[in-house]
């Protein structure tokens, strides 16, 4: 089993867990960063138009896959960075997605309601597998209870499932 965590307490490695605990080993995960480091830049040469540059976490998320398959783990458990449609860990087809509280984090990214953070960070849950969550409060809580029920695409408006205005919520 992989665990992938952000962020790190004390030391880097802490984020890649193997087999309920062992961290990757300091050597392999400095080639494995160059490993990752090299193919990033390759992209970026091969397809300058997708532009900005590739966080930190991208990167790590893209270290973490390579520790994981160099380990040769049968399953993998991937906390997400912001969560939602523009996580690094949406590459993935889950078998089961975890959304926890849903509060106002990244704000400038997810949205400034907690409804549309509800909505961005239940893209993820989109792709298939079973979904569950904590429990939510108020226009959030709403909007989660009714994904099982209703496909929802990309930039659908919260009032379409909600019936209500997400103002202030």
């Amino acid at each position: 089993m992989g665990l992938f965590t952000s962020p790190h307490l004390e030391a880097y490695e802490e984020r890649f867990q193997i087999n309920g605990g062992a961290q990757v080993e300091r050597g392999l995960l400095a080639r494995l960063v160059k490993q990752a480091e090299q193919a990033i830049d390759r992209v970026e040469a091969a397809h300058p138009d997708l532009g900005g540059d590739v966080t930190e976490f991208e990167l790590a998320t893209a270290v973490g896959f390579l520790c994981f398959r160099h380990a040769a783990v049968d399953i993998v458990i991937l906390e997400t960075g912001l969560g939602g449609r523009l996580d690094a860990t949406n590459v993935v087809l889950p078998e089961l997605t975890v959304i926890t509280t849903i509060g106002h984090d990244h704000t400038n990214r997810l949205g400034e309601s907690l409804v549309q953070i509800a909505r961005e960070r239940a893209v993820s849950s989109n792709a298939g597998g079973t979904r569950c969550e904590r429990c939510q409060k108020g226009g959030a809580k709403m909007y989660c209870a009714l994904l099982p029920r209703r496909k929802m695409r990309l930039g659908t408006p919260p009032e379409k499932f909600l019936g209500t205005s997400s103002a202030g919520i």
